[in-house]
């Protein structure tokens, strides 16, 4: 039987999803979706591979019912514990949660400004 290290529940909830991360002094920022999420990490799928144990910052968006009634965002920072390759290229990563709070959703996710410095990559 397989030892589960897991500090928290997991929920498989595929929720729109920000990502960022600095690379070669760079911010990369993606958009994604997660494939679980608990109280203590989060899983997600990406096409861009990331450094171990890089630090990350997120923007989850909750459905209507976890926030006051236009629904709210997730903002929080992170580090990357660990990556799955997938057989169709694409990147499962694994990342603790260090901070995070919930605020209410003001724009669209896809509408949210970003840092001037942030480089779109591809999915």
């Amino acid at each position: 039987m397989k030892n589960n290290r897991r500090r928290s529940t997991r929920f498989p909830l595929e929720l729109p999803t920000i990502v960022q991360w600095e690379e070669n002094n760079d911010t990369r920022s993606v958009q994604t979706q997660t494939k679980d999420i608990s109280s203590s990490g989060l899983y997600l799928l990406l096409e861009k591979q990331c450094r171990p144990s890089s630090r990350i910052e997120f923007e989850v968006q909750l459905p209507d019912s976890f926030g006051a009634g236009s629904g709210a965002v997730l903002f929080g920072r992170g580090r990357l514990i660990r990556q799955e390759h997938h057989g169709d290229q694409r990147i499962g990563i694994g990342a603790v949660i260090e901070r995070c709070e919930i605020r209410p959703a003001r724009l669209p996710l896809d509408e949210v400004p970003r840092s001037p410095k942030a480089k779109a990559v591809a999915r």
